[in-house]
């Protein structure tokens, strides 16, 4: 997965910490995300679902299975997509509570 910025001389956890939030710094990969916090899904039901074609929802589970944060399975002909880690939906959890205290910081 390329990176807008690297630095190579950082230590290996920041690393990959920057890998795994580029993974996420991206609208349609958060959706994404949000639909497998509810369950395994088909690269077929994410796309009906995100009203995107299969080549589009093929990109961003690479993306996302690169970083770590996405698993398949096979099922009959059936590809299966899952989080590999549920803190993934801790993360964007707190994202959102984070934009709420900005918003009323703000208002």
């Amino acid at each position: 997965m390329q990176r807008m910025c690297s630095n190579s001389g950082a230590p290996k956890r920041v690393q990959l910490l920057a890998t795994v939030l580029s993974a996420l710094a991206c609208d349609r990969r958060i959706q994404l995300v949000e639909l497998l916090c509810n369950g395994e899904l088909s690269e077929k039901e994410i796309a009906a679902t995100l009203q995107a074609t299969q080549a589009t929802v093929s990109h961003h589970l690479h993306c996302l299975k690169e970083a770590g944060l996405v698993s398949v399975r096979r099922k009959a002909n059936w590809r299966l997509y899952s989080l590999k880690h549920n803190q993934v939906c801790q993360i964007l959890s707190s994202a959102q509570e984070l934009l709420k205290e900005e918003s009323k910081r703000e208002g």
